[in-house]
């Protein structure tokens, strides 16, 4: 053990085996017990201390002493020592062991804990289990109904589950802690013998997945409902009318749409329109039934959905609610706005056998409530049903029509009040449809442009339009109504200058008519557009002036080339002193500034006579021509009134 032969050590001083660092408490300690103090380590339990070797490696050791009297009386002692270097290598190695297993533990990033079968009292659980488990009290001891009175004994149950069934259990609970936070816990437990065999024991594993909860629940939410006013979404919408088609339950279907809510959003912003649609989905929640839902579909679009009996009944209701609801004033920061709600409504099964078709007929009530005035209630009937199936069969014919050119043009010419010579024509859209006969504008105009259809009529109307002016006098142009949807689209300056570089006519033989319907949509956009034209050489007019919403600020800010009264006024001049003050204040005002004014409407010679004095510069109506073939353009030069009063 210490490398000595016998001989070499009998008769050393037992400090040849102690290190040099402990030699002097040894032989203080020699001294203090042959002066006849006691000591613990003689006699007693054996002692752990430190030796060396020959070679000076120091190792460690168990000693056990004892006193021992010698034949010659002097007192010694006896030594059994022992080499534990091997025992302490795996004692460390355990312990190395155990540190790792307890940091693992303590650093798991879920809570461990282990339960006694018998008391159900914590043995073991890591920092995570305590901050779970025990709102960061110690575990060790307790049970959960000591910890948590309130779940605590359905936790329990949860124990005995597993010792039952002898499997791996899994469940979900919500534990309130100490401090009012409520947590949403899936606990993991499985049976096991205990390690020295004796009992069992709950290994269990419990993770916080209160985060992946709460952004599922968001998730959920995002997907199910609209974001801006909680009201359920599109494919919300479509699941409860699929469940109750599919369960032939009878339902109601309101879809309601905002009157002026573009206006709000257009005048004071985005963040405005949202308040007002916030405020919007509040009011519509406060006034459905506890059955019923409402979603909002898109933009300013709403679908409500009742349940239930007397339908029809509550449909009247509810949609009277809603409207008197929606018109109260809005608070939108330090401004209050109205708006309205136009609403239509379709029952199923009575007024369609699915959902689509109940949607469909629903639309059409709207539409009809809207043509009706806006801010009112529509029920779908049959009559609607026929003008949908109609109009939708119009509207393939039309696109038939616009495919085969069988859209034409006629023109009727506009005249000098002072000379009745044609100075321009203005190109008017026919369409003579096979079986119903001549169609008129103010029907397939519409159809166009809720079909698509108008920016390929606007397109082909334009070129056939300065195609057919090639071939008149060179001082007749020619006038055509640009829609609104071209503006919107911003096509109209390409599609012109595509015109008349395909035609060859001179641009200032080119006049654009446009409403106040067209400007005041966006002005800064349409004006923008009306000067890309201008630069090319085009005239520029404003149809149909004194109808809707004027603004003698639009001569402000745009130098249009003529103004056309609307016929409206022209009807009214012999017999409203109204009618004939603004006639005389748009002429007063467009020759100050330098603009023709076209009197549309003149049927009769007082009309003629009376329009020119009061400073009207061009001359429309029957009383000169109805509108009239492009051949017909040819021959006309000069007009006397009633002289070519041909058929339209």
């Amino acid at each position: 053990m210490f490398g000595y032969a016998a001989e070499e050590a009998i008769g050393r001083n037992v400090s040849l085996i102690i290190p040099d660092r402990f030699r002097e408490a040894h032989c203080k300690g020699l001294e203090r017990m042959r002066a006849g103090a006691p000591s613990h380590i003689v006699g007693g339990d054996p002692v752990e201390l430190e030796a060396i070797d020959k070679e000076g490696r120091e190792f460690p050791i168990e000693l056990s002493l004892a006193r021992w009297q010698r034949h010659d009386s002097r007192d010694g002692f006896a030594a059994i020592i022992r080499n534990i270097a091997a025992r302490k290598a795996l004692e460390a190695e355990c312990a190395s062991t155990r540190a790792f297993l307890n940091s693992v533990i303590s650093n798991l990033p879920v809570a461990l804990f282990v339960k006694d079968v018998a008391s159900r009292r914590y043995v073991l659980a890591n920092q995570k289990a305590e901050d779970l488990l025990g709102g960061k009290r110690p575990l060790t001891g307790l049970r959960d109904r000591d910890l948590h009175p309130g779940v605590g004994p359905v936790l329990e149950a949860r124990d005995l589950e597993t010792i039952s069934t002898r499997r791996p259990t899994v469940n979900e609970r919500d534990i309130l802690q100490p401090n009012g936070e409520r947590q949403h816990l899936k606990i993991t437990r499985v049976l096991t013998e205990a390690p020295d065999g004796e009992g069992r024991l709950i290994l269990g594993i419990a993770e916080n997945l209160t985060d992946i909860r709460r952004t599922e629940a968001e998730n959920y939410r995002l997907a199910r409902f609209d974001s801006l006013t909680g009201l359920l979404n599109r494919k919300s919408l479509a699941e409860v009318l699929e469940g109750l088609t599919a369960g032939q339950d009878s339902y109601a279907l309101l879809y309601i749409d905002l009157d002026r809510f573009k206006a709000v959003n257009d005048k004071y912003g985005h963040q405005a329109g949202d308040r007002v649609l916030e405020e919007v989905g509040a009011r519509m929640r406060e006034e459905m039934g506890e059955n019923d839902c409402v979603a909002r579909i898109g933009g300013d679009e709403f679908i409500a959905v009742l349940t239930g009996h007397d339908l029809r009944f509550r449909c009247d209701r509810l949609a009277a609610a809603l409207i008197k609801a929606i018109a109260e004033p809005i608070d939108v920061g330090r401004i209050s706005v109205t708006i309205g709600a136009s609403i239509g409504s379709a029952i199923f099964p009575d007024d369609g056998l699915d959902s689509n078709r109940i949607r469909e007929n629903a639309d059409l009530a709207l539409y009809r409530a809207k043509q009706e005035g806006r801010n009112r209630y529509c029920a779908f009937n049959l009559a609607m049903d026929t003008a949908a199936k109609e109009k939708v069969e119009l509207e393939a014919d039309f696109q038939a029509a616009l495919k085969h050119d069988g859209v034409t043009l006629n023109y009727q010419p506009i005249v000098s009040a002072a000379t009745q010579e044609i100075v321009s024509v203005e190109a008017l859209a026919r369409w003579v449809h096979p079986t119903r006969g001549r169609i008129a504008p103010d029907t397939f105009i519409p159809i166009a442009e809720e079909a698509g259809l108008i920016e390929e009529l606007g397109r082909r109307v334009l070129e056939r339009a300065c195609a057919d002016a090639r071939g008149w006098d060179p001082g007749i142009a020619v006038s055509v109504n640009i829609s609104p949807h071209q503006f919107e689209s911003e096509t109209i300056v390409p599609f012109v200058k595509q015109a008349l570089e395909r035609t060859g006519l001179p641009p200032h033989r080119l006049h654009l008519e446009v409403t106040e319907r067209v400007v005041i949509k966006n002005v800064e956009c349409v004006f923008k557009q009306l000067a890309e034209l201008r630069a090319l050489g085009v005239s520029i007019l404003i149809d149909d002036f004194g109808v809707g919403h004027s603004s003698l600020c639009y001569f402000n800010d745009f130098p249009f080339d003529k103004v056309k009264i609307d016929k409206t006024f022209i009807f009214e001049l012999d017999r409203s002193r109204a009618a004939r003050a603004i006639i005389e204040a748009v002429t007063t005002l467009s020759r100050n500034l330098s603009i023709g004014v076209v009197a549309e409407g003149v049927e009769t010679l007082e009309q003629q006579a009376l329009l020119t004095k009061l400073g009207c510069t061009h001359l429309q109506g029957h009383l000169f021509s109805r509108a009239v073939p492009a051949e017909e353009i040819k021959r006309m030069q000069r007009l006397a009134p009633g002289s070519a009063a041909l058929p339209a």
